[in-house]
């Protein structure tokens, strides 16, 4: 059976997260900003890429939550960019 997003607090969200072993956690740097500079050609392959390992990813529904509830600055959650959390917030969920 799968959580409920809205029955977690977000500490819970992240726990479940985490312990799914998610594939950003195998490879973070396609999830979040690298080390070196990257072109925008670079970023945007880059954040394709980890966008469609999202979603095959068993906890996307509760990564979305989590980055609507945290409203992340960096990196790529449940496929999508810090500014498209953003609408996502806007829309649907209280900042945290």
């Amino acid at each position: 059976m799968r959580a409920d997003p809205n029955e977690l607090s977000t500490d819970q969200l992240y726990v479940s997260i985490v312990s799914a072993d998610p594939p950003c956690r195998a490879d973070p740097e396609l999830f979040f900003e690298p080390d070196q500079r990257e072109s925008k050609a670079q970023r945007a392959l880059r954040e394709q890429s980890a966008a469609a390992l999202c979603l095959e990813c068993p906890v996307y529904w509760l990564c979305l939550a989590y980055a609507v509830r945290t409203r992340p600055e960096h990196g790529i959650y449940a496929g999508y960019t810090p500014d498209e959390i953003q609408v996502f917030a806007k829309v649907y969920g209280p900042a945290a």
